[in-house]
Order: C-alpha cells, then sequence, then structure tokens
C-alpha cells in the first residue's frame, strides 16, 4: 500500500554537490558557463553522499511511501544521475528531471511537476534545499521540509514529528496520522 510519495531534491539534499558548485563557481565567468559546468557528469565524482537524508528516503521507502527525486539537473544527465544514485544507494521509485531547454525558475518548474504527483499519489512531502521551491510548494499545501542540516535539525527541535523517528518503529495509528 502507497502512503503517498515523498519527493527530495538531488543537490544540496541527497547529494552534497558543494565541491562541484564552488570548483564551477570558481571557473565560470557567467551564469551559463556556471550552469554549463555543474551540469557536467566529468564532475559528479566531487559529490559525496548526504547520509542524513538518505536515510530518510530509506525510512520512507520502508513505510510504503513512493520515493521520488525531482531535481533541477537537465535531462541529459540522466544517466550519469541514475548512476551516482545507485553508488550512493538512494532508494528511488522515479526521477524526474529538468528537461534540456526549460529555463524556468526552479519553483515554477517543481510546482508544476508536483502538482502533477498530488494528482496522482494523494499525498505529497517534500524535502528542498531552495527557499523559492520551499514557500512555492507550501503554497499548494504540500508538507515541505527545508532540507539544509541547520534547518532539518531547527525543524525537529520544534515540531518533533514521531514519524520522522528513525531509530524507532513508529506505530501504525502514528504513521497514519502523521503520514
Amino acid at each position: 500500500m502507497t502512503h503517498g510519495a515523498v519527493v527530495f531534491d538531488i543537490d544540496g539534499v541527497l547529494v552534497d554537490s558543494s565541491q562541484r558548485y564552488n570548483h564551477c563557481q570558481s571557473i565560470s565567468k557567467s551564469k551559463r558557463e556556471f550552469w554549463q559546468c555543474f551540469f557536467n557528469c566529468s564532475l559528479l565524482h566531487m559529490d559525496k553522499p548526504n547520509e542524513v537524508f538518505i536515510r530518510l528516503a530509506r525510512a520512507f521507502k520502508d513505510l510504503g511511501w513512493r520515493v521520488v527525486v525531482i531535481t533541477g539537473r537537465v535531462e541529459a544527465m540522466r544517466d550519469c544521475t541514475i548512476g551516482e544514485l545507485c553508488q550512493f544507494g538512494i532508494p528511488f521509485d522515479e526521477v524526474i528531471m529538468r528537461g534540456n531547454g526549460d529555463f524556468r525558475k526552479s519553483g515554477e518548474y517543481k510546482r508544476d511537476v508536483v502538482r502533477g504527483l498530488g494528482g496522482f499519489y494523494g499525498r505529497v512531502i517534500a524535502y528542498d534545499d531552495d527557499p523559492s521551491v520551499v514557500s512555492t510548494l507550501k503554497g499548494l499545501g504540500v508538507v515541505v521540509v527545508p532540507a539544509s542540516l541547520f534547518a532539518l535539525q531547527k525543524y525537529l527541535a520544534s515540531n518533533q514529528p514521531a514519524w520522522l523517528n528513525l531509530t524507532s518503529e513508529p506505530s501504525s495509528t502514528m504513521t497514519s496520522r502523521a503520514l
């Protein structure tokens, strides 16, 4: 039984891409050069798995949620992106990537994708590190957790959602009510 869909962004959430980001920022003279560099598959070796969010994805998967990865990475990166997710042991049921010619802002792109998911899965929970995406998705009524580690720690400290406790099994009553 599927409870709904949990959405994870890749860069900055499931994957620490800060080394690749900083490298591209240091060598690029324009925004266009930056994105060409950042969306270069040969630089994915700079990325590291973000274990906190990978554990969350596994926990949701174990609870029967569909794990949907929505990324701003372009479709041309699909093969290397799937390879990276597999290499880092990241579970997923679906990977949705931005079209190669899609230059919409991230919030607009992800809003449109998540609207479609809501119609298909019903309930959607999202983890994203971009404040504009977080704000846009909240506007749709989606439960959104700001996904920087600092924001996640702050969120957990203030909200203490029992369903995110990864050290014990949630009760079925709590799971159905909270999720």
